[in-house]
């Protein structure tokens, strides 16, 4: 059991070390791993690139009007609208220190420096969208996708993925405030 819970760990632990690195594309599918033996079992992970959602009881159409209202509030400018999908957001948005009044550090974790966390002081290419689904009973599901990378200023580097918080802080400020948008 132990040597089996052991290699089931190390794949793992290979397995994210890759995707962290392979340039794996949003939207992956949870990754599932299966520990053969007599106690068997499995193992679910979701992506930190899968969406976050929530159930809106209100038609499409209405949450649809509220949500550039939503971004702004957010602080962050939509450059990605489509309609006929029901897709809304923005990629490739450079951010520094706050968003919207809010530390870059609460929604991301870039790592950490002797000084604080790099969220605060690296240059950050987020991509936020939010994608709208009929729902029963004249509800709407919001789809939230959240990916942020960062880079220092002062070094002309690539960008590293950061991780979102365990919170998914953004995407539930972004359902709150379409909540209160539409209940103005």
């Amino acid at each position: 059991m132990h040597r089996t819970l052991l290699l089931a760990l190390l794949a793992l632990a290979a397995l994210v070390g890759c995707s962290s690195s392979a340039g794996v594309p949003a939207g992956r599918p949870d990754v599932l791993i299966t520990i053969a033996g007599s106690e068997g079992g499995t193992l679910r992970l979701r992506s930190d690139d899968a969406p976050s959602s929530a159930i809106i009881a209100m038609s499409q159409d209405k949450v649809w009007s509220a949500l550039p209202a939503v971004f702004d509030s957010l602080g962050v400018q939509v450059t990605l609208t489509d309609p006929k999908q029901r897709i809304i957001g923005t990629e490739g948005l450079k951010v520094r220190v706050r968003l919207g009044g809010v530390a870059l550090s609460r929604y991301f974790d870039c790592g950490t420096t002797q000084i604080g966390a790099n969220a605060d002081s690296y240059e950050i290419l987020l991509t936020l969208l939010a994608q709208l689904k009929p729902a029963p009973a004249n509800t709407t599901t919001i789809e939230v996708t959240v990916r942020a990378r960062a880079r220092p200023v002062a070094f002309r580097q690539a960008y590293s993925d950061c991780q979102t918080k365990t919170t998914g802080l953004l995407d539930e400020r972004l359902v709150e405030l379409l909540r209160r948008q539409l209940t103005r």
